[in-house]
């Protein structure tokens, strides 16, 4: 009986370390919380946006399976907002992304305006 009990309870352990481990990993909020500080740090050190000195403000990721996200970066250039799509991919603990480039146009043609009106 004492053998039988140990066997359980050996088994139980392992049932409950596996699933410990399985369920490590970066959960939608720390996704979202690593992707506005690495979008900001972009926007910051990439020749392409720093003279617009873009803010991020806010992101938010909608899963689409266990380790990819779609979602909105938002972001503040002067007095105006614009949402930036992105894809993200997770490996439970570091994250890729990539940006739709093609979401800044309204920020460069508003640029674009204002120094054509200077």
């Amino acid at each position: 009986m004492q053998k039988v009990f140990m066997k359980v309870l050996c088994a139980v352990f392992v049932l409950v370390f596996a699933a410990a481990l399985g369920g490590c990993g970066l959960s939608k909020q720390q996704v979202q919380q690593q992707l506005k500080r690495q979008f900001q740090q972009k926007m910051n050190s990439a020749p392409l946006y720093q003279h617009f000195n873009i803010t991020v403000t806010r992101v938010v990721l909608f899963k689409r399976s266990p380790r990819t996200y779609d979602g909105k970066v938002q972001i503040r250039a002067g007095d105006s907002r614009y949402d930036i799509g992105v894809e993200v991919e997770t490996d439970g603990h570091d994250i890729l992304w990539q940006e739709n480039v093609l979401d800044f146009l309204p920020l460069v043609g508003a640029e674009l305006l204002r120094e054509l009106g200077s």
